[in-house]
């Protein structure tokens, strides 16, 4: 759900999906998965991103350029 939303531009939507997965502790998410998927670039700069991921121990990483 974070993926499709965040591909369309509702953010506020893929951060709901990501807080919800974080809650629910969804094992087909890894750290890597979640913080390093490229779909997810677009929160990667927001605030409430980076905090999540901070809460549970995760750091983003850095946004890939798409040529």
């Amino acid at each position: 759900m974070a993926v499709a939303a965040a591909s369309v531009g509702d953010l506020p939507t893929a951060l709901a999906a990501v807080e919800r997965t974080i809650e629910h502790r969804d094992p087909i998410v890894t750290e890597y998965s979640l913080s390093c998927d490229p779909l997810l670039d677009p929160l990667k700069s927001l605030p409430e991103f980076t905090r999540m991921l901070t809460r549970v121990g995760m750091r983003a990483c850095p946004p890939r350029s798409i040529r």
